[in-house]
């Protein structure tokens, strides 16, 4: 049996759509910014500037690349 011309992956398998990783990358994105925010605003508040912000920044881009890796190596691999 012979993988179909649009599988990309040894062992007729397919990888993520286009669609599937633009919307991972916009997420990834919406994800750094709001805890951005939430660091900024919670620094005001406190008037601990800019150490919310950046604890915000790095958890924001930690938590997002934890849910991509996740999303595109766990769940493909359970696929299996």
């Amino acid at each position: 049996m012979t993988p179909s011309s649009k599988d990309s992956r040894p062992g007729g398998r397919s990888g993520a759509d286009p669609a599937q990783l633009a919307g991972i990358g916009i997420q990834f994105g919406v994800v750094l910014v709001a805890f951005l925010f939430a660091g900024n605003w919670l620094d005001r508040r406190l008037g601990t500037q800019p150490w919310l912000l950046l604890a915000g920044v790095f958890l924001g881009f930690g938590l997002s690349v934890l849910w991509m890796y996740r999303r595109l190596v766990v769940r493909d691999r359970e696929k299996r």
